[in-house]
């Protein structure tokens, strides 16, 4: 595998900013591909955010945490829908690309330990509380 590095270090300008002929074949078709899960993540995220909206009345805590989470749902579809919009049609914005894809990366890594964080809490939670309930009978 190459180091994307090694080109920097050489003094050869040839080989800077240059993108293979065969990357930018396949960022091109798979931008259409991720051009699809970012329309597939807005709409469920949208039709998630309408959910949230009538929970509100029923469950306003439940119906607040429904908004929030489809709310970054559409933030993290709207990045990806950047990341492909960077190589659609063979024109490529690296700088765009870049920024959106570590943007994405960011935010799903934080928002998995995020949930892994409250998933352990959460467990620890009810461990102790169904013990503590055992021990009433």
């Amino acid at each position: 595998m190459e180091n994307l590095d090694e080109h920097n270090l050489s003094n050869d300008g040839a080989h800077q900013d240059v993108i293979s002929n065969t990357a930018k074949t396949f960022l091109n078709k798979a931008s259409g591909w991720v051009k699809a899960v970012a329309i597939l993540g807005i709409v469920g995220s949208s039709l998630g955010i309408l959910g949230g909206l009538f929970s509100l009345f029923a469950m306003p805590v439940v119906g607040i945490i429904y908004l929030a989470m489809y709310g970054i749902g559409i933030y993290i579809s709207l990045l990806l829908l950047k990341v492909s919009n960077s190589i659609d049609r063979g024109t490529f914005n690296m700088d765009v690309f870049a920024e959106n894809f570590f943007l994405y990366w960011k935010t799903v890594v934080i928002l998995s330990l995020v949930a892994v964080g409250l998933s352990i809490i959460l467990g620890i939670f009810f461990a102790t509380a169904g013990v503590s309930a055992f021990g009433r009978f």
